[in-house]
């Protein structure tokens, strides 16, 4: 068996391991599953896969900035799937921040929806939700360059006459 072939299957085995540590559960261990997958990374740095599920564990322990910068690597990696990839971790960032809206944790919330406009431009609803942390915060003028931003890319749209 060839080296290549022994880190990847490695790799492939961390990465299994990692995955089964992140589900929700009594077994669920964010910093294990981290290690995990950076061993798996070590092995095969050019899976984005590994990139997006260590994003994923270092979104949930709120470490939002080593979170996008994974997910950034892994869009590097997978350029074909550029579009999909962005709009899901946007859509993961913009989840996390609404959790952390709800929760009234509001500069938690804008780093979230910040981080999830960054990654995923045209992901308009989160410039609204972005909003909503702004006013949480009492930071009106913010708010309506978040609102104003969502009206000018959905000018047409029936809830954006309403606003």
């Amino acid at each position: 068996m060839n080296l290549e072939r022994i880190n990847h299957d490695g790799a492939k085995r961390h990465y299994t391991e990692a995955k089964r540590l992140l589900e929700p559960g009594p077994h669920q261990n964010l910093e294990l599953a981290i290690a995990e997958l950076s061993k798996a990374i070590f092995l095969i740095d050019t899976e984005p896969e590994y990139f997006e599920a260590r994003g994923e564990a270092y979104l949930l322990l709120r470490d939002y900035k080593t979170a996008v910068s994974n997910f950034r690597q892994a869009l590097k990696l997978d350029p074909d799937n550029a579009f999909e990839l962005s709009r899901k971790c946007s859509n993961l960032l913009s989840a996390q921040g609404l959790s952390r809206l709800k929760a009234r944790e509001f500069e938690d919330a804008l780093h979230l929806f910040s981080a999830a406009i960054q990654t995923d431009p045209s992901n308009i609803y989160v410039h609204v939700h972005r909003s909503l942390a702004y006013i949480g915060q009492g930071k009106i003028p913010e708010a309506l360059e978040g609102l104003q931003a969502y009206l000018d890319q959905e000018p047409e749209s029936t809830q954006s006459r309403l606003v």
